[in-house]
C-alpha cells in the first residue's frame, strides 16, 4: 500500500527548479535559426568567392542572368558595393563570434 499523497505525487509532471546564473543552460537552437546563422555566413563568402575580377565580366554575367544590360561604370560601382558589402557582413559576424567567445570565457571564469 502506497502511503498517503504519494498517489499524486507519482502522477503530476515533475517540474524543474529554474536554473541559476551560475549555470549555463542554453535552449537548443531550431531548425530555422540554424539555417539563418549558417547562410548569414555563406552568402557573403560565395559573393566574394564568385564575384568576376573585371567589371565587363559582371556586367556580361548579369546581362545574361536577367537580360538587363549595365554600362562599365554602373558595373564596376555595382562590383565595388557587393564587395564592400559583403566584407562589411564578414566582419560583422566575425565581431560578433568574438564578442560571444570572450562572454562566455567570462562567464565560465
Amino acid at each position: 500500500m502506497k502511503a498517503p499523497g504519494e498517489c499524486c505525487r507519482s502522477s503530476l509532471p515533475r517540474l524543474r527548479a529554474a536554473p541559476s546564473e551560475d549555470q549555463n543552460v542554453s535552449a537548443p537552437m531550431g531548425c530555422w535559426r540554424r539555417l539563418t546563422r549558417f547562410c548569414s555566413w555563406i552568402a557573403p563568402s560565395v559573393v566574394l568567392v564568385l564575384m568576376p575580377k573585371c567589371p565587363a565580366c559582371l556586367a556580361a554575367y548579369i546581362a545574361v542572368g536577367t537580360g538587363i544590360g549595365l554600362s562599365l561604370p554602373a558595373a564596376a560601382n555595382l562590383r565595388f558595393g557587393l564587395i564592400a558589402l559583403s566584407a562589411t557582413l564578414l566582419g560583422v559576424l566575425v565581431i560578433r563570434r568574438a564578442l560571444r567567445l570572450f562572454a562566455a570565457r567570462a562567464r565560465s571564469q
